[in-house]
């Protein structure tokens, strides 16, 4: 069975597991009508949602919203998903824990170079939260649409969308947390 394959069938397992109701899968532009045709042969039942810039934009000029029915599978292109932000609200909750795995909780705030070493790793961290944008238009917030599960085809052209998490202790030595050096995959075969 080939990646994509394995990718709608997983996908569609999940959603008869009832694991999700609002599945997303997020795939380059070039094989979005790849997605559509096999995803159509081997479950021709099942409601999908094809969405690439086009469809996205007649979508929010007819509808002034981005809203998909429970139950159905949304196959939408990288450049339909870039113009997705989130609501402020969970902007800042994401961003918040984002700078706690960067932060290094060993750090030594009584002293002052312990001070300094916590307003670098806040500069990085708002460095680091500046590259997540909000998104290009207010209609289309990720955690609005309730997507609830996410599936990414070649998840390889996501590496390092952000940075390292912090991977030394306060000494500079050992781990700091377990997310440290978790930043992408590699391709699958």
């Amino acid at each position: 069975v080939g990646k994509t394959m394995s990718g709608i069938i997983a996908t569609v397992s999940n959603m008869q597991m009832g694991k999700c109701k609002k599945p997303v899968v997020v795939v380059p532009t070039s094989v979005l009508q790849k997605w559509e045709y096999e995803f159509r042969q081997l479950y021709p039942n099942v409601p999908l949602n094809i969405i690439g810039t086009k469809q996205l934009n007649d979508k929010l000029n007819n509808e002034g919203k981005f809203q998909v029915a429970d139950g159905s599978v949304t196959v939408m292109s990288y450049d339909a998903f870039e113009r997705f932000g989130f609501s402020g609200e969970k902007f800042d909750q994401l961003t918040e824990k984002l700078k706690d795995q960067i932060q290094n909780p060993d750090v030594d705030t009584s002293t002052k170079a312990g001070k300094r070493k916590v307003a670098q790793e806040d500069e990085k961290a708002g460095a680091v939260a500046g590259k997540a944008i909000i998104g290009t238009d207010e209609r289309l917030q990720f955690d609005k649409a309730g997507f609830d599960h996410i599936t990414v085809d070649e998840a390889h052209n996501f590496n390092n969308i952000f940075t390292d998490a912090a991977t030394t202790n306060a000494s500079g030595r050992g781990e700091a947390n377990e997310f440290a050096g978790i930043t992408g995959g590699n391709a699958s075969a």
